[in-house]
């Protein structure tokens, strides 16, 4: 097998910067303002257990505001982007409803004072959740024990137990931003008594019976007594394990984090990937590609003169408006087309010889003029 090299080092430059270019804008590139972040490749080790998938959310008018990320979007628009994508990821690992969809998704709201199934668990497809999803609006109000209650009624209710011959694993994922409004009982603790929409030891036994795991993320900095300011203590015992649960003060981090939760739920024989515990306003992302700042070429002698390279961008580079030719240290000297202009060793031969011709002439032209006086 023949091995073929570059031409010239200059063009192999230029190809590796492009390719190098080329790969940072695919690793760089960002959209936040699609309703939902793109869907990431489905993993070999997905797509082996089925799932039914409650997805609970807190549509309190504290959802409908503080904006966060960049461009900023309420909490509402992350929560729907999150719970896209997790749609999604699931439809391209597996499918979700359907006649042949291994996974099963339903989807509760609570706000205001009613909790309401907007799509039971059930046959719905991705498109059909993902519709419902995108529909959903804001209204004042936290009743945190009836959004509980009713969403995990909807899975206890419409859950399977097999599908495809393997055991159907149960999932709730339940976000808020807020506490139960009215409130009874301190932070972090349960209700001692049933009024009020913080719930008592029974109402969370009930609310974790028919999951198999809980994810509970508690939206915002926590703290106080406010109502818009969520229960962090709270939050964290609804969780199944404890460890489930998490934190966002950041909402535009709700994707990355419902991202890591469909790794655990879908992939359980792949290499696990740890769930970032996101707390922390992000990091920018550039906005394009990194600047590459092209190798200085050695000088090259031009018409016996040190050419200065010209700073382009370009890995080329111009010298006296000429193009450079890799690898050349020093130009040619011009090629002779015919006599003139000839320096070789015949040219002080062939000047005498011109002489002598012209002298013999003039010798010539005396001899005729004697001879004419003469007569």
């Amino acid at each position: 097998m023949k091995r073929h090299r570059l031409a010239s080092p200059i063009l192999a430059l230029g190809i590796g910067a492009i390719a190098v270019l080329a790969a940072a804008g695919g690793s760089f590139a960002v959209s936040p303002n699609l309703a939902a972040p793109a869907v990431e490749a489905p993993t070999a080790a997905c797509s082996t257990v089925p799932l039914d998938v409650e997805i609970i959310l807190d549509t309190s008018g504290s959802m409908g505001s503080n904006p966060s990320g960049s461009p900023s979007h309420t909490r509402l628009y992350w929560a729907e982007a999150a719970a896209t994508q997790l749609v999604n990821q699931l439809d391209a690992n597996g499918g979700v409803g359907g006649a042949s969809g291994l996974h099963h998704v339903g989807l509760t709201r609570f706000s205001d004072t009613t909790s309401t199934v907007v799509l039971a668990l059930g046959t719905s497809t991705a498109m059909q959740v993902n519709t419902a999803i995108s529909g959903l609006t804001t209204s004042n109000g936290t009743p945190f024990k009836t959004g509980m209650s009713t969403g995990a009624g909807d899975l206890s209710a419409d859950k399977r137990t097999t599908a495809n011959g393997l055991t159907v694993q149960h999932v709730i994922v339940f976000l808020s931003d807020g506490r139960p409004d009215p409130d009874q009982g301190p932070n972090g603790a349960l209700a001692t008594t049933t009024s009020g929409q913080r719930p008592t030891a029974a109402n969370l036994a009930s609310f974790q019976a028919p999951a198999d795991t809980i994810y509970s993320i508690a939206i915002g900095s926590g703290g106080g007594s406010g109502s818009n300011l969520v229960d962090l203590g709270l939050m964290k015992l609804l969780a199944k394990p404890s460890s489930d649960y998490y934190n966002v003060v950041d909402s535009s981090l709700l994707p990355t984090l419902f991202s890591g939760i469909f790794t655990q739920i879908a992939c359980p024989t792949a290499t696990p990937t740890p769930i970032p515990t996101p707390t922390l306003p992000p990091t920018e992302a550039p906005t394009g590609p990194p600047a590459v700042t092209p190798t200085p070429s050695p000088s090259e002698t031009l018409k016996g003169e040190t050419a200065t390279p010209v700073a382009t961008p370009s890995p080329f580079q111009s010298f006296e408006g000429q193009t450079a030719t890799a690898g050349r240290t020093s130009t040619p000297p011009p090629t002779s087309t015919g006599g003139s202009g000839s320096s070789n060793d015949s040219t002080p031969l062939f000047a005498l010889l011109i002489c002598l011709a012209f002298g013999g002439l003039g010798l010539a032209a005396v001899e005729a003029q004697r001879r004419t006086i003469r007569r």
